[in-house]
């Protein structure tokens, strides 16, 4: 849009009533907003050739619609209510909220102390962070995601999250701001993975529940122990994501190649989310208890050790789930 385009704008704005000019700007962040999420959605299923690339704009454009207008009120309830209610009420727009086993009253009092807290978990969705937001009942939290187009699109949610970039660079800062905020007592969730992982509640037979994690965790509780700073720190195991009929949507809509049979996880989140397949299930969550630096057993020392310690507690964690949990 040039200048001269853009003024005249303005100035024809300038005479209507007020309501009708907030009318205007809701529509058109709305309509900003609906085509980065119709790229957004293109990017998640990362398809390279043309042919479906272009398929998947096509396929992309009508669902988009009310899934951004969803966004667009998630982010200004967050602003009049915050984030809790606001991932309520986007949770429950697209599963029949969550259900949890009981976490006791030590560990809840243990967990409400002035020093930083890091909730971690296995992502399996597009909707577990919700779930865990609604569940934790922390409207200061922090959520650690990769940066996304539209995450900046949404102001108020985009204060709550801390982006971790591309370069070098970029994932340095990420480290000392995740470092300073835990050092200043915040509340954090991250999912150590980083990618969207197998769904503890739909695992065929031999598949893992828990795949390999990076090192932060190991990594944040070293550094905070040299720092001189401590933080708390929360497993919880998130799942039943998927709607059983995603299962058919992946299979005819998504060609059957082995590199994209590998992303089967992501595919069957997508389905289930663009098309509200799991409206009439809860997501299930089984937190564990809350542990501190004193916890940790002695032998689990060093970067890898503690992450693969903590990364043992969802995996235990998973051993819990019976057929009749994910009924």
């Amino acid at each position: 849009m040039s200048e001269i385009t853009r003024s005249r704008m303005e100035r024809f704005q300038g005479i209507l009533p007020a309501y009708l000019r907030d009318r205007i700007a809701t529509m058109r962040r709305y309509w900003n907003l609906y085509w980065i999420v119709v790229r957004d959605q293109v990017e998640f299923l990362g398809f390279t050739t043309p042919l479906l690339r272009t398929a998947v704009w096509l396929f992309s454009l009508l669902p988009a619609l009310p899934i951004a207008w969803r966004l667009l009120e998630f982010d200004r309830l967050i602003y009049e209510r915050g984030l809790v209610e606001a991932a309520d009420w986007l949770l429950n727009r697209y599963y029949r909220g969550y259900s949890s086993s009981a976490v006791s009253a030590a560990d809840r009092a243990q967990s409400s102390s002035s020093t930083g807290e890091l909730l971690y978990a296995n992502h399996v969705g597009l909707a577990d962070v919700l779930a865990l937001l609604s569940w934790w009942k922390r409207s200061d939290a922090y959520i650690i995601t990769k940066e996304r187009a539209l995450i900046r699109a949404l102001p108020a949610l985009s204060e709550h999250v801390i982006s971790i970039g591309n370069s070098p660079a970029e994932r340095r800062r990420m480290l000392q701001r995740l470092v300073q905020r835990l050092a200043e007592g915040a509340r954090v969730v991250l999912f150590p993975a980083g990618r969207i992982e197998n769904d503890p509640w739909f695992l065929s037979a031999g598949e893992p529940a828990i795949l390999e994690w990076s090192g932060l965790i190991g990594y944040l509780l070293e550094y905070g122990r040299k720092q001189g700073f401590r933080f708390t720190l929360q497993p919880v195991l998130t799942g039943n994501v998927y709607a059983p009929v995603s299962r058919s949507f992946y299979s005819v809509l998504v060609p059957k190649r082995r590199s994209l049979r590998n992303d089967r996880n992501k595919y069957m989140a997508f389905f289930t989310f663009i098309f509200r397949l799991g409206r009439y299930q809860p997501l299930r969550l089984i937190p564990d208890s809350v542990w501190t630096f004193d916890d940790i057993p002695a032998e689990h020392q060093g970067k890898k050790a503690i992450t693969e310690f903590f990364r043992n507690r969802l995996i235990m964690l998973s051993g819990t789930i019976t057929r009749r949990n994910g009924e």
